[in-house]
């Protein structure tokens, strides 16, 4: 039989994923549906705490919780994937939108500034998430940016007090020592400064939870 990780389950459970041979194993299994239990025990809580918090909550906009406005900071990693299937599962409890935000890293060279990607790359990955989102049936938009490696962090912040977002749902990245000795880490300093909520979405294995779908960047 298959083993399944806890990321899988939930995905199960969130009814984001519909895998007939996950339910094929939950009936044959005992000890599988034991633990799909306790994960939907667990995520009811979670649901519970969420929808209690948002009852009476507005935005800085002084909107009624139901326009809520989620940042969606993502880069091209599978971190950012269960960021995106986390931010879809809030944005549904909310009834919120969410704002896909890709910042397009600028490495200063010796013979000046170089973008490490194209944007015809950026707008691929944000139109992909938008349009997973979509599919969820999650209002959701793009948007593209540009900034220095270091200052990454920064647009992230000027992007969600300009939009006024009422939360920033985003992954952690795992960085080589050095990597983290010369620009620290993104999700770090977001947390650190930000002045509304962050939820960090711990890096992790698995596959995408948030399909391809329409959308529009940018």
């Amino acid at each position: 039989m298959a083993e399944y990780s806890d990321d899988v389950l939930v995905e199960f459970a969130l009814g984001l994923r519909d895998d007939r041979d996950i339910q094929d194993a939950v009936k044959a299994s005992p000890e599988l549906r034991a633990r799909l239990r306790d994960l939907e025990r667990e995520l009811r809580g979670l649901d519970d705490g969420l929808e209690e918090l948002l009852a009476g909550a507005v935005s800085p906009s002084g909107l009624p919780s139901s326009g809520w406005h989620i940042l969606l900071p993502i880069d091209d990693s599978q971190g950012a994937r269960r960021a995106a299937a986390t931010a879809a599962a809030l944005a549904g409890l909310a009834d919120a939108e969410v704002e896909v935000l890709h910042v397009r890293e600028v490495a200063q060279g010796k013979v000046g500034p170089a973008v490490l990607e194209s944007r015809d790359e950026a707008l691929t990955l944000v139109g992909d998430v938008v349009r997973g989102l979509l599919d969820a049936g999650v209002t959701a938009l793009g948007e593209v940016q540009a900034a220095p490696v270091e200052h990454v962090a920064a647009r992230i912040l000027a992007e969600a007090e300009t939009r006024q977002a009422d939360l920033i749902v985003m992954s952690s990245r795992p960085l080589s020592a050095v990597m983290a000795c010369l620009c620290g880490s993104v999700s770090r300093r977001v947390l650190r400064k930000a002045k509304c909520p962050v939820l960090i979405v711990p890096w992790g294995g698995g596959r995408d939870a948030v399909k391809p779908g329409k959308g529009s960047v940018r």
